[in-house]
């Protein structure tokens, strides 16, 4: 097999091609209990795509705070610049 990827790799003219994973055989099912099987896996799913959206929503939040408290510190280091800039630009009062 590493001889596969090495082909692959350096690009010759031989293609190299792993062996497919085969599924695992799942159980034939009849009727009502494929229907019924069908309709499990669709709740579940339902259930996990709303867990998804739930966890999404909770990271969206956080972060559009963390924006919002990066831009407060960008506006506060930007009047601190201009403080410190200003107290090294002033001239000299002559006398």
């Amino acid at each position: 097999m590493n001889e596969l990827r090495k082909r692959a790799r350096t690009g010759n003219d031989k293609v190299a091609s792993a062996p497919a994973a085969e599924a695992p055989e799942l159980p034939k099912l009849a009727g009502d209990a494929a229907a019924t099987k069908i309709a499990e896996l669709q709740a579940e799913l339902e259930a996990i795509k709303q867990s998804h959206e739930a966890v999404v929503d909770k990271l969206n939040a956080k972060v559009d705070a963390l924006q919002a408290e990066n831009e407060t510190q960008k506006c506060e280091m930007k009047g601190l610049n201009s403080a410190l800039q200003w107290a090294y630009a002033v001239e000299e009062i002559p006398r």
